[in-house]
Protein backbone atom coordinates (compact mmCIF):
# COMPACT_ATOMS: atom_id res chain seq x y z
CA UNK A 1 0.00 0.00 0.00
CA UNK A 2 1.60 3.31 -1.06
CA UNK A 3 1.85 6.35 1.18
CA UNK A 4 1.37 9.65 -0.69
CA UNK A 5 3.12 12.91 0.02
CA UNK A 6 2.14 14.59 3.31
CA UNK A 7 -0.50 17.29 3.44
CA UNK A 8 -0.98 20.04 6.03
CA UNK A 9 -3.94 18.39 7.76
CA UNK A 10 -3.47 14.68 7.11
CA UNK A 11 0.26 14.06 7.32
CA UNK A 12 0.94 11.16 4.96
CA UNK A 13 -2.24 9.04 4.89
CA UNK A 14 -2.19 5.47 3.61
CA UNK A 15 -4.05 4.84 0.37
CA UNK A 16 -4.74 1.77 -1.69
CA UNK A 17 -2.45 1.13 -4.63
CA UNK A 18 -5.51 1.37 -6.88
CA UNK A 19 -5.56 5.15 -6.34
CA UNK A 20 -2.02 5.57 -7.67
CA UNK A 21 -2.67 3.10 -10.50
CA UNK A 22 -5.85 4.92 -11.53
CA UNK A 23 -4.02 8.25 -11.53
CA UNK A 24 -1.34 6.76 -13.78
CA UNK A 25 -3.96 5.28 -16.11
CA UNK A 26 -5.78 8.61 -16.37
CA UNK A 27 -2.71 10.38 -17.72
CA UNK A 28 -1.42 7.64 -20.05
CA UNK A 29 -2.38 6.76 -23.63
CA UNK A 30 -4.41 3.61 -24.26
CA UNK A 31 -1.45 1.56 -25.51
CA UNK A 32 0.93 2.58 -22.72
CA UNK A 33 1.84 -0.09 -20.19
CA UNK A 34 1.23 1.46 -16.76
CA UNK A 35 4.40 -0.29 -15.56
CA UNK A 36 6.54 1.48 -18.19
CA UNK A 37 9.72 2.50 -16.38
CA UNK A 38 10.49 5.36 -18.78
CA UNK A 39 7.22 7.01 -17.70
CA UNK A 40 8.75 7.57 -14.27
CA UNK A 41 7.78 6.50 -10.75
CA UNK A 42 4.28 6.71 -9.30
CA UNK A 43 3.42 10.33 -8.59
CA UNK A 44 3.19 11.39 -4.95
CA UNK A 45 4.06 8.00 -3.44
CA UNK A 46 6.76 8.25 -0.75
CA UNK A 47 6.52 4.82 0.87
CA UNK A 48 5.20 1.30 0.26
CA UNK A 49 4.05 -1.27 2.77
CA UNK A 50 5.21 -4.07 0.46
CA UNK A 51 7.82 -4.29 -2.32
CA UNK A 52 7.11 -6.84 -5.06
CA UNK A 53 10.74 -6.64 -6.17
CA UNK A 54 11.83 -7.98 -2.76
CA UNK A 55 9.08 -10.63 -2.51
CA UNK A 56 7.92 -11.77 -5.94
CA UNK A 57 4.72 -13.68 -5.24
CA UNK A 58 1.63 -11.54 -5.73
CA UNK A 59 2.37 -10.48 -9.31
CA UNK A 60 2.51 -14.15 -10.33
CA UNK A 61 -0.94 -14.50 -8.76
CA UNK A 62 -2.14 -11.76 -11.17
CA UNK A 63 -2.48 -9.12 -8.48
CA UNK A 64 -1.47 -5.55 -9.29
CA UNK A 65 1.42 -4.58 -7.02
CA UNK A 66 4.05 -1.87 -6.60
CA UNK A 67 7.82 -2.29 -6.46
CA UNK A 68 11.18 -0.61 -6.31
CA UNK A 69 13.29 -0.59 -9.47
CA UNK A 70 17.07 -1.18 -9.39
CA UNK A 71 19.10 1.94 -10.25
CA UNK A 72 15.92 4.05 -10.19
CA UNK A 73 14.42 6.39 -7.61
CA UNK A 74 10.81 6.10 -6.48
CA UNK A 75 8.20 3.37 -6.70
CA UNK A 76 6.67 1.73 -9.76
CA UNK A 77 3.80 -0.55 -10.69
CA UNK A 78 4.99 -4.11 -11.21
CA UNK A 79 2.21 -4.76 -13.73
CA UNK A 80 -1.32 -3.45 -14.22
CA UNK A 81 -3.01 -6.85 -14.13
CA UNK A 82 -6.43 -7.76 -15.53
CA UNK A 83 -6.84 -10.91 -13.39
CA UNK A 84 -7.73 -12.75 -16.60
CA UNK A 85 -7.63 -16.55 -17.00
CA UNK A 86 -4.33 -18.16 -17.96
CA UNK A 87 -3.81 -17.92 -21.70
CA UNK A 88 -6.08 -14.89 -22.13
CA UNK A 89 -5.08 -12.13 -24.56
CA UNK A 90 -6.27 -9.58 -21.98
CA UNK A 91 -3.25 -9.76 -19.70
CA UNK A 92 -2.54 -6.12 -18.87
CA UNK A 93 -4.57 -2.94 -18.50
CA UNK A 94 -3.55 -1.60 -21.92
CA UNK A 95 -4.94 -4.71 -23.64
CA UNK A 96 -8.38 -3.96 -22.26
CA UNK A 97 -8.16 -0.25 -23.13
CA UNK A 98 -7.14 -0.96 -26.72
CA UNK A 99 -9.93 -3.49 -27.20
CA UNK A 100 -12.47 -1.16 -25.60
CA UNK A 101 -11.49 1.50 -28.14
CA UNK A 102 -11.72 -1.00 -30.99
CA UNK A 103 -15.15 -2.24 -29.84
CA UNK A 104 -16.55 1.26 -29.47
CA UNK A 105 -15.18 2.35 -32.85
CA UNK A 106 -16.54 -0.69 -34.69
CA UNK A 107 -19.94 -0.41 -33.02
CA UNK A 108 -20.27 3.27 -33.98
CA UNK A 109 -19.29 2.57 -37.59
CA UNK A 110 -21.33 -0.60 -38.05
CA UNK A 111 -24.58 0.77 -36.65
CA UNK A 112 -24.96 2.68 -39.93
CA UNK A 113 -25.25 -0.67 -41.73
CA UNK A 114 -28.45 -1.71 -39.93
CA UNK A 115 -31.38 -2.06 -42.35
CA UNK A 116 -29.22 -0.78 -45.21
CA UNK A 117 -29.83 -2.03 -48.77
CA UNK A 118 -27.10 -4.63 -49.23
CA UNK A 119 -26.67 -6.30 -52.66
CA UNK A 120 -26.38 -10.09 -52.44
CA UNK A 121 -25.35 -12.92 -54.73
CA UNK A 122 -27.61 -15.71 -55.99
CA UNK A 123 -26.90 -17.77 -52.86
CA UNK A 124 -27.74 -14.89 -50.54
CA UNK A 125 -24.16 -14.01 -49.61
CA UNK A 126 -23.04 -10.39 -49.67
CA UNK A 127 -21.83 -8.98 -52.97
CA UNK A 128 -18.03 -8.71 -53.04
CA UNK A 129 -17.94 -5.06 -54.06
CA UNK A 130 -20.40 -4.18 -51.30
CA UNK A 131 -18.42 -6.16 -48.73
CA UNK A 132 -15.28 -4.24 -49.66
CA UNK A 133 -17.13 -0.91 -49.49
CA UNK A 134 -18.44 -1.59 -45.99
CA UNK A 135 -15.07 -2.94 -44.85
CA UNK A 136 -13.40 0.25 -46.02
CA UNK A 137 -15.73 2.35 -43.87
CA UNK A 138 -14.95 0.49 -40.65
CA UNK A 139 -11.27 0.07 -41.49
CA UNK A 140 -10.90 3.84 -41.88
CA UNK A 141 -12.64 4.43 -38.55
CA UNK A 142 -10.29 1.97 -36.83
CA UNK A 143 -7.31 3.61 -38.52
CA UNK A 144 -8.32 7.00 -37.15
CA UNK A 145 -8.80 5.60 -33.63
CA UNK A 146 -5.88 3.15 -33.38
CA UNK A 147 -3.25 3.95 -36.00
CA UNK A 148 -3.19 7.69 -36.67
CA UNK A 149 -2.53 8.87 -33.07
CA UNK A 150 1.03 8.79 -31.75
CA UNK A 151 1.90 6.39 -28.95
CA UNK A 152 4.03 7.09 -25.87
CA UNK A 153 7.22 6.34 -27.82
CA UNK A 154 6.41 9.17 -30.25
CA UNK A 155 5.56 6.92 -33.19
CA UNK A 156 2.16 6.58 -34.89
CA UNK A 157 -0.22 3.79 -33.82
CA UNK A 158 -1.44 2.16 -30.63
CA UNK A 159 -1.27 -1.33 -32.18
CA UNK A 160 1.08 -3.38 -34.34
CA UNK A 161 -1.64 -4.10 -36.90
CA UNK A 162 -5.37 -4.79 -37.28
CA UNK A 163 -7.87 -6.20 -39.76
CA UNK A 164 -11.62 -5.83 -40.14
CA UNK A 165 -13.47 -8.29 -42.37
CA UNK A 166 -16.99 -9.30 -43.37
CA UNK A 167 -17.93 -12.96 -43.74
CA UNK A 168 -18.51 -13.77 -47.42
CA UNK A 169 -20.09 -17.18 -46.71
CA UNK A 170 -23.00 -16.05 -44.55
CA UNK A 171 -26.45 -15.95 -46.22
CA UNK A 172 -27.44 -12.35 -45.52
CA UNK A 173 -30.66 -12.70 -47.49
CA UNK A 174 -32.17 -15.27 -45.11
CA UNK A 175 -30.27 -14.58 -41.89
CA UNK A 176 -30.60 -10.81 -42.16
CA UNK A 177 -27.27 -10.65 -40.39
CA UNK A 178 -23.85 -9.28 -41.28
CA UNK A 179 -21.12 -11.35 -39.64
CA UNK A 180 -17.93 -9.37 -39.10
CA UNK A 181 -14.58 -9.96 -37.42
CA UNK A 182 -11.94 -7.66 -35.96
CA UNK A 183 -8.40 -8.92 -35.33
CA UNK A 184 -5.95 -6.67 -33.46
CA UNK A 185 -2.24 -7.37 -33.02
CA UNK A 186 -1.04 -5.49 -29.91
CA UNK A 187 2.45 -4.30 -29.14
CA UNK A 188 4.90 -6.52 -27.36
CA UNK A 189 5.71 -5.37 -23.82
CA UNK A 190 9.08 -6.79 -22.65
CA UNK A 191 9.07 -7.65 -18.96
CA UNK A 192 12.59 -9.07 -18.83
CA UNK A 193 15.93 -8.20 -20.41
CA UNK A 194 18.73 -10.71 -20.92
CA UNK A 195 22.16 -9.34 -21.85
CA UNK A 196 25.49 -11.01 -22.55
CA UNK A 197 28.57 -8.97 -21.62
CA UNK A 198 32.22 -9.85 -22.05
CA UNK A 199 35.62 -8.77 -23.37
CA UNK A 200 36.32 -9.45 -27.04
CA UNK A 201 39.04 -8.52 -29.52
CA UNK A 202 36.45 -8.34 -32.28
CA UNK A 203 33.62 -5.94 -31.56
CA UNK A 204 32.64 -5.11 -35.15
CA UNK A 205 29.55 -6.44 -36.85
Amino acid sequence: MPRPKPSAALGAPKRRLLVAAAARAQRELISTDLARVASGPLTGVIEMSRDEFATQTMDNAKITTSRTMPLSQGFFLTNARMKSPTGSDFKYWQHRRIMDTACRTVAQAQVQFLSASVPVNGNGTIDEAEAKRLEAIVTEALKVALVDPKNVEGRPSHVSDFKYSIDRTNNVLTSETLQTKVAVRPFGYPKFIESELGFSANVSG
